[in-house]
């Protein structure tokens, strides 16, 4: 039988501050994206409800990313993508829900400024008569200006 433990995972500098996933046996799928800086230690930096992963090419990769003061990461298996800015709202911001239509995200990178991220998007179907699972990846580019500071949700379609 395996003992029961806390497993790390893409450990990642965003400036001075260490970052990486932990994945604890006290909770049921997903992962927490955890920090440390001289100034604050170790701490959660994201609300106890948010799950950090991606299935992206079947067996996850690049959850998250960091850069100029954003978080940016994906819940939901990979099929939203979420941004937290430093001054805002202690929820973060939906950026993208493709859950219903069968979309993944994933390799999240940040631009070093924190105002882009770019990742590729992964469209996963069946085949014609319920034959196999089939794939197509792209790349995608989200800009964080839909993130006015205090918003608790995307701006409104224009």
């Amino acid at each position: 039988m395996a003992a029961a433990g806390t497993s790390y995972d893409e450990a990642l500098f965003a400036g001075s501050t260490l970052c990486w996933l932990e994945g604890r046996s006290d909770r049921s799928g997903g992962s927490v994206l955890v920090c440390w800086d001289q100034t604050g230690g170790v701490r959660d930096i994201l609300p106890e409800w948010a799950n950090v992963e991606s299935e992206i090419y079947g067996f996850g990769s690049g959850a998250w990313a960091a850069a100029g003061g954003s978080v940016w990461f994906c819940d939901a298996a990979g099929q939203r993508i979420r941004c937290l800015t430093a001054g805002s709202a202690a929820d973060p911001t939906l950026l993208l829900d493709t859950a219903c239509e069968g979309i993944r995200y994933g390799d999240l990178q940040a631009t070093p400024d924190g105002h882009w991220l770019v990742c590729v998007r992964e469209h996963a179907g069946r085949h014609e008569q319920g034959g196999p699972i089939s794939s197509r990846s792209t790349s995608a580019a989200v800009h964080r200006s839909c993130l006015p500071t205090g918003r608790t949700s995307p701006p409104a379609p224009g």
